[in-house]
């Protein structure tokens, strides 16, 4: 009883050690992007970074933790959520049209919770046709 009640008070330094990790590697990765989206409009050929890799904002608000994720041009009817005490994952298929070019896409990406959740009460709701919002309470 003891141990789950005390997770968010007393966190594992492993656990800590690896999200730290996770969040790091995330932000790399973001600002490798970047320049490669930065790279494509110097070279003429704008790229936008959000097709390719949704964004996805999760952040505490009391007792729960709400994660925005943006994905312009997905099928409402195939994204796929899923949510671990400690780890958000959406994936699912998006399709963008350009100069007469349709081009589809599937993605597929893995934040870290910034508390552990209750995974089995998660909730998601959909604001338009680009925005999830993924609610669930903190564990």
């Amino acid at each position: 009883m003891g141990e789950l009640a005390k997770g968010p008070q007393n966190p594992d330094p492993l656990d800590l050690g690896f999200t730290r990790l996770w969040q790091e590697l995330d932000r790399l990765f973001s600002q490798t992007m970047a320049a490669v989206v930065r790279a494509a409009e110097s070279a003429g050929a704008p790229l936008k970074l959000n097709e390719f890799f949704p964004r996805i904002e999760a952040e505490r608000r009391g007792q729960e933790v709400v994660a925005t994720v943006e994905i312009p041009g997905a099928r409402p009817d195939s994204l796929e959520v899923s949510v671990s005490a400690d780890y958000l994952t959406v994936r699912g298929e998006a399709e963008t049209r350009q100069d007469h070019t349709q081009c589809y896409r599937t993605f597929y990406r893995t934040v870290p919770l910034p508390a552990r959740v209750r995974p089995e009460a998660a909730r998601t709701e959909q604001q338009g046709p680009a925005r999830l919002v993924v609610r669930v309470p903190v564990a």
